[in-house]
């Protein structure tokens, strides 16, 4: 299954499996389309797949939906920052709700920028309200909201389910269109495009190569991993300094739960 906003790229993207499929006879293809900036779309989705799977679940979960740190603060319908909305609690919600239906039998894979260094961070607010009051949100403390954030989720997560495998992983310098659909004034867009086609082999990765290492963590039984934080490579990232206190990562996934109330969905 795939959650997209975007009916005809989603289409597309179908037809890509089922030309890739080896047996596109036996390969059931799903499209949902969902608006994750809401928890009634994340909300949404989970239903859906619920209903679409059945008693049988889902062996993984990969979660890529997110957009670039660019600084500025728009908030959805729901008053919630709309980045963070779509990051962080949309990857929150998804996993947690199926997690708690029982429904993911095997690997949940999220894709962000785990290990970062920080150490400061209010985990009672994780949508940054009270750092936007202060006038102290904007890209890097954004940026790294996101992975201590994504880290805190990830170690309660394995904590609480034991028998499920859990993944973040940094993507590296990904060739995509990310920085310009994110809003990201110019030239960085620009300059992106003229270098990433040579740094994404040096130092990351194109789309279709990184596509690869989801499929391989999650879905080879002999996958060979040092942590649950990689970065593209398979190299092993540690853990942020402030995600690595229990007490931090309780807040966190307190505060997630007050935004997006998993047991809701059923």
């Amino acid at each position: 299954m795939r959650f997209r906003g975007n009916e005809v790229v989603g289409s597309q993207v179908l037809d890509d499996l089922r030309k890739a499929s080896p047996d596109a006879s036996r390969a059931d293809f799903q499209f949902i389309k969902a608006d994750l900036s809401l928890t009634t779309g994340i909300k949404d989705a989970c239903k859906q797949v619920l209903q679409k799977a059945g008693s049988n679940g889902i062996n993984y979960l990969v979660q890529t939906q997110g957009m670039t740190p660019n600084g500025r603060w728009e908030e959805t319908s729901e008053g919630i920052e709309s980045r963070f909305a779509i990051q962080c609690l949309s990857k929150f919600g998804l996993a947690a709700s199926l997690l708690e239906n029982g429904f993911i039998k095997d690997s949940v894979l999220f894709v962000a920028a785990p290990g970062t260094s920080t150490k400061d961070f209010d985990g009672t607010d994780p949508g940054m309200k009270k750092a936007k009051a202060n006038n102290k949100y904007g890209f890097f403390s954004s940026a790294a909201r996101d992975s201590v954030v994504i880290d805190s989720m990830t170690e309660e997560f394995a904590a609480a389910y034991p028998s499920i495998k859990f993944f973040h992983v940094f993507p590296g310098l990904v060739w995509t269109s990310a920085a310009a659909n994110s809003g990201i004034p110019f030239p960085i867009p620009q300059l992106q495009s003229l270098v990433a086609p040579l740094a994404s082999k040096l130092i990351g990765n194109t789309p279709e190569s990184f596509a690869d290492l989801p499929v391989y963590l999650t879905a080879n039984p002999a996958a060979q991993y040092p942590s649950k934080y990689l970065s593209y490579n398979l190299k092993p990232i540690s853990l942020s300094p402030w995600a690595s206190d229990p007490l931090h990562r309780a807040e966190v996934f307190k505060a997630l739960t007050s935004l997006y109330n998993p047991l809701e969905v059923a």
